[in-house]
């Protein structure tokens, strides 16, 4: 009998620790910014502008003067430049939310993807969760892809138009 309330203790106890992790991981996720973004939006931004990097990163750095003009662009003359610069879309497939730490006054997210990495600090006071937009730090996994936040949210940018286009004319 003892065996079975230690080993149904010891479940709960797995089970409960598990829950606590992912009412915070949806907690952080809901935190929204003065501009109206959530994390959860700034960071699936992250994923979308690094891995499009990734997938036509050889069309991207041997065009770079037409991937500049495409800034000064309608969304349609970008879309087109895109499709002649052979630029590829495609949707990170598997994006994984999990704490990677603690910290002495809160936690440490990771938000993955096949090729990116996502980091968010946050603070912990009381009954809330608070981080800043400087929190939210993007990197490439593999550094010989590195890029800076700015620049990540260029592609980022680029990915979105490129995407709103291809359903318009598909």
């Amino acid at each position: 009998m003892k065996k079975i309330l230690s080993v149904l203790f010891l479940l709960g106890m797995f089970l409960f620790t598990g829950c606590g992790d992912g009412n915070y991981i949806d907690t952080v996720k809901m935190i929204t910014f003065d501009d109206g973004k959530t994390v959860e939006e700034i960071a699936q931004g992250y994923i979308e502008g690094g891995e499009f990097y990734k997938l036509n990163y050889s069309e991207l750095n041997s065009q770079k003067i037409r991937l500049q003009a495409m800034f000064y662009m309608t969304d349609e003359g970008a879309y087109s430049t895109a499709k002649q610069m052979g630029l590829k879309l495609q949707k990170p497939t598997t994006v994984e939310w999990k704490v990677a730490g603690k910290t002495e006054k809160g936690k440490i997210l990771e938000v993955t993807s096949s090729n990116v990495v996502v980091t968010i600090q946050t603070a912990k006071d009381g009954d809330y969760i608070s981080l800043y937009m400087t929190d939210i730090k993007p990197k490439m996994k593999d550094r010989n892809y590195n890029l800076t936040p700015d620049e990540f949210d260029i592609y980022r940018v680029l990915y979105e138009i490129l995407d709103e286009q291809d359903k318009k004319n598909n």
